[in-house]
């Protein structure tokens, strides 16, 4: 009995490593990935929050870029474009509103943890991918959906409010506003982030290197060193 029992040890060891080698493996290219973070080497040095680094910045703006996108691709197509397609557009006819007319939900809008509100002060239409609901179903109740999060940017009266230090300056948008527009955006970040979209990732790699780099010359060679004892097993 002493004798079978010696016997498969060697096999439950064998078991063990396979199980637990691939798993900090996985962890140290994980490591290996975030310590290799291409940017903001100096914010995560000084650790600094994400939401004040040139990352976080840019990919709020890709989010404001792609919400312009949307509705003047929208206003351009909008005849030619099926119901029901690509954006699942949602209308809503405006009363008693002087700026507004219609406003259109791109509810099925790519997941976004940017929310935003655009509205052409030419033609009086509104765009907006937050959900059309009762409580959406007016101009006011999206802005204070939009207003009550902590982290905003909005363009108004052809001047920048926000609290994104990096996307203070207006010349940026000469570049996402096509020549003749005359838009008025609100846009702001969700404070709980719902969707994985790239402001999650960077945040998710970003944050992550900012708790391994100050252990990375110890975490890194013992994670080593238990992997390759592992090995001949």
């Amino acid at each position: 009995m002493n004798e079978k029992s010696k016997a498969g040890w060697p096999r439950i060891a064998k078991n063990i490593a396979y199980i637990v080698a691939p798993i900090i493996l996985a962890i140290l290219v994980f490591i290996i990935i975030c310590l290799s973070y291409p940017t903001e080497t100096s914010a995560i040095k000084n650790g600094e929050s994400f939401y004040s680094t040139a990352t976080f910045a840019e990919d709020y703006a890709y989010e404001v870029f792609g919400g312009i996108t949307a509705a003047t691709y929208w206003q351009k197509n909008k005849e030619d474009i099926q119901p029901y397609s690509y954006y699942l557009v949602t209308e809503q006819s405006i009363d008693n509103n002087k700026n507004v007319e219609k406003i259109y939900y791109f509810s099925n809008y790519r997941g976004s943890n940017v929310k935003w509100l655009i509205i052409d002060n030419t033609t009086k239409e509104a765009f907006t991918n937050l959900s059309h609901s009762i409580s959406n179903s007016t101009i006011d109740n999206l802005l204070s959906q939009i207003n009550q999060q902590n982290i905003y940017w909005n363009y108004e009266n052809k001047n920048i409010d926000t609290s994104i230090n990096r996307l203070g300056n207006v010349e940026y948008l000469k570049g996402m506003l096509e020549d003749g527009k005359d838009y008025t955006i609100y846009t702001s970040l969700l404070d709980t982030l719902e969707y994985t979209d790239q402001i999650y990732q960077d945040e998710l790699f970003y944050n992550v290197s900012l708790r391994i780099t100050p252990n990375a010359v110890y975490i890194i060679p013992v994670l080593a060193l238990i992997l390759m004892s592992l090995v001949p097993v």
